[in-house]
C-alpha cells in the first residue's frame, strides 16, 4: 500500500511536470509534440486513477485482514480460557477419582472383614448345630 502510494505520488509529479512541459510546448512547439504530450498526460492520469483504485482496494483488504486478526486473537484467548477451565475440571475429577479409589479400598477391606466374620459365625453355627443333640441330652440328664 505504501509502495502504491509512493508510485502514485511519483506519477502525479510526473504528470504535473508533463503538464508544465505541455504548456511550454504549446507556447512554441509543433502540434505533433503537443498532441504527444497531451496523449502521455492522459495515459498517466488514467494510470494514476487505476493506482488510486488499487490503493483503495488494498487499504480495504488490510482493514479486513486486521479485523480478522482481531477476531482470531479473541477466539484464541477464549479457547485458552476454556482450556484452563477444562484443566481445572480435569484436576478436580482426578482428585475425586483418587479419593473414590481410596474409599473403595477401605470398603473392600471392610467387606472382606465382614465376610471373614460371617464365615467364622457360620462355622460356629455349624459346630453348635452338631453339638446340639449332645447338649440336649446333657440338659435332659441334668433335669432328671
Amino acid at each position: 500500500v505504501r509502495d502504491a502510494g509512493r508510485a502514485l505520488g511519483i506519477l502525479c509529479e510526473r504528470n504535473a511536470e508533463l503538464r508544465k512541459q505541455l504548456e511550454e510546448v504549446r507556447a512554441g512547439a509543433a502540434p505533433e509534440a503537443v498532441a504527444a504530450a497531451e496523449q502521455r498526460s492522459s495515459e498517466l492520469e488514467a494510470e494514476a486513477t487505476r493506482l488510486r483504485a488499487e490503493a483503495t482496494m488494498a487499504d480495504k483488504r488490510v482493514s479486513s485482514l486486521e479485523a480478522e486478526v482481531l477476531r482470531l486473537r479473541s477466539e484464541a484467548k477464549a479457547a485458552e480460557e476454556e482450556q484452563s477451565d477444562l484443566r481445572g475440571l480435569l484436576e478436580g475429577a482426578q482428585s475425586e477419582a483418587r479419593l473414590a479409589r481410596g474409599e473403595a479400598a477401605v470398603l473392600t477391606q471392610r467387606l472382606e472383614d465382614a465376610l471373614a466374620d460371617m464365615k467364622g459365625a457360620s462355622d460356629a453355627l455349624v459346630a453348635e448345630r452338631e453339638r446340639r443333640p449332645e447338649k440336649e441330652k446333657e440338659i435332659i440328664e441334668a433335669y432328671k
